[in-house]
């Protein structure tokens, strides 16, 4: 009976963390639910080709090793630019980088070790996962949101340029604002939703272990 009731608390904190971070994430971003599930709904599924609805991305540029995962999971490493759609992965490896542009919405620079995942891209909203290392956000279009996962952390990029980086082996992420601001959301150890917003100049340090963070200056 223990048992039992040991794996239902178990698959209850499954849902209550699913259920927060979807309530985070329409908080911080305030769209309306219809404009985002609609177009998943209505658009025709495939294991190698993106929503025809949503926003193919370019490679712009590129340097040293760089791997492609596509979204049947297929790798392969590439050497020029290309489309990059959602449902893809990127990563870099030692000495190398790679910049893709969305539509004039955000332009990527992603550094030397690191990795990151095309989440979504449909023009209601633009979502990508910061898997480990540094990349710097430039968002071109203030109208469109563009939104980061990191870790247990969402970063919605508001406006202007933002430097991130995710060490995924203590567990820390840092963002720096260089032009704009953002605004970050989590939920702490008390599961309570936080939600701080980062202006130009301003340096935070997220633990993801301890679900804090500190701001400088």
């Amino acid at each position: 009976m223990k048992f039992i009731f040991k794996i239902f608390l178990f698959f209850l904190a499954v849902v209550i963390g699913f259920l927060s971070t979807i309530f985070i994430y329409f908080k911080i971003n305030k769209v309306n639910v219809n404009k985002i599930v609609s177009p998943l709904i209505t658009s025709e599924l495939s294991l190698f080709n993106a929503p025809s609805d949503s926003l193919t991305g370019k490679i712009t540029g590129l340097s040293g090793t760089i791997l492609w995962t596509a979204r049947d999971n297929n790798q392969q490493l590439i050497t020029k630019p290309q489309n990059i759609q959602q449902g893809e992965e990127v990563e870099t490896g030692t000495n190398s980088s790679l910049k893709m542009a969305f539509n004039n919405i955000v332009f990527i620079s992603i550094s030397a070790n690191s990795k990151l995942s095309i989440i979504q891209t449909l023009p209601a909203n633009l979502v990508f996962n910061q898997l480990f290392g540094k990349l710097e956000y430039e968002k071109l279009n203030s109208s469109i949101p563009v939104s980061v996962r990191a870790l247990d952390l969402l970063i919605n990029i508001n406006d202007g340029e933002s430097e991130i980086s995710v060490d995924k082996n203590d567990s820390t992420i840092k963002i720096s604002i260089k032009t704009g601001d953002v605004t970050i959301a989590f939920t702490d150890t008390n599961n309570k939703t936080i939600i701080q917003n980062i202006k130009s100049g301003e340096d935070l340090i997220f633990n993801n272990n301890s679900k804090t963070f500190t701001t400088n200056p």
